[in-house]
């Protein structure tokens, strides 16, 4: 294929040149209309600017694919507002040809809320329809009487928040679709995302999802449209290094093994990344939590890394930064710190 007539990001010249393409490797740049095009595909972009594809370095994709087809919760700026939303949704799920058994909606903010999330309040207007709402962190849920009675969840039974682990648990119960079902909704998203320019992502979702990639591959029957790296979570650790994975192994034509991944605290707009300082709003002094005490983190991140693991540790809140810098000194370790939201002054020029 030659790419005809194009631009290059950052080039000061601004001259067009033709990109000639081989088996997905550029082979040659060169002055626009002197490539040899006889038998090659030619794409005229008309001087549009040509760049490298964007790499997502950290999507749950599964998740994304399955948000994009819930209830947005994204405008909702009361816990009232959502619950009104959520009525609407079970409304209109009850009269649709194939109901669904519960009614889900994603991307909640209650940073910034001044009324409470109760049950009451979801149950007065959602009534015996199970309804699950996921926070836009994705470190908890909102979800009336009736979902936590679908889900067999134990308390919870005056505010209907679930966090953390907890959560994390029933989020996998949420996401139990079948594999062509979600197959297919992974692969709309996949043609979204190509669209906007993304070649790859580092996906790490939360099961040992190398096997799901493998088959999605394999089925499309051509090149997919992302190129993956699929994560590894401490869950799954054991069965990883068992089957003699690595970050960087090839498993399929464009799937590699991940990082591995491990959750170290909470987020910071449900209120568990763990604090050096209190949270200010909440009833008690609140610092947020280690999802994992600190000698277990060390312990997974020390395996991990001997048996051939980049490390991507998700921290959020300054302390549980702190601990997981002082980890990776202690074992020199090397890899990244996920989303470091939160990071004291002094703990800045550790990161180097």
């Amino acid at each position: 294929m030659i790419v005809t007539r194009a631009r290059r990001l950052g080039d000061a010249s601004g001259q067009s040149v033709d990109i000639v393409l081989r088996d997905g490797l550029i082979e040659a740049i060169v002055p626009a209309g002197s490539a040899f095009t006889e038998g090659h595909e030619v794409v005229d972009v008309d001087d549009r600017v040509v760049m490298p594809g964007l790499w997502d370095e950290h999507v749950h994709f599964s998740l994304w694919a399955q948000h994009r087809r819930q209830v947005s919760l994204h405008h909702a700026d009361s816990a009232a507002q959502a619950a009104r939303i959520m009525a609407d949704a079970v409304e209109a799920n009850a009269s649709s040809e194939n109901p669904d058994p519960v009614v889900i909606g994603a991307g909640y903010r209650d940073g910034l809320w001044k009324d409470a999330k109760t049950t009451q309040v979801l149950d007065a207007l959602t009534g015996d329809t199970p309804v699950v709402l996921i926070s836009v962190d994705v470190h908890s849920c909102w979800a009336n009487t009736a979902a936590l009675d679908r889900f067999g969840v134990v308390g919870h039974r005056d505010d209907g928040v679930i966090t953390e682990r907890e959560w994390f648990a029933l989020s996998q119960q949420l996401s139990d679709v079948d594999a062509t079902t979600i197959d297919g909704w992974v692969l709309d998203a996949a043609h979204h995302a190509a669209s906007r320019g993304v070649v790859g992502i580092v996906d790490l979702e939360m099961t040992l999802s190398a096997p799901d990639w493998i088959r999605r591959v394999a089925s499309y029957g051509a090149r997919y449209p992302l190129t993956v790296e699929c994560g590894v979570y401490p869950e799954d650790l054991e069965t990883a290094i068992a089957q003699g994975l690595r970050s960087g192994l090839e498993l399929a034509p464009g799937v590699t093994v991940g990082p591995f991944k491990i959750i170290t605290d909470g987020s910071l707009n449900t209120r568990t990344a763990q604090c050096v300082e209190p949270y200010l709003g909440v009833e008690g002094e609140h610092y947020g939590a280690l999802n994992w005490p600190t000698e277990d983190i060390e312990a997974m991140l020390v395996a991990a890394d001997k048996a051939g693991f980049w490390l991507a540790v998700h921290a959020i809140g300054d302390k549980a930064n702190q601990t997981v810098l002082d980890i990776f000194e202690k074992n020199d370790l090397h890899g990244r710190i996920e989303h470091a939201q939160l990071v004291r002054a002094e703990d800045f020029e550790r990161f180097a």
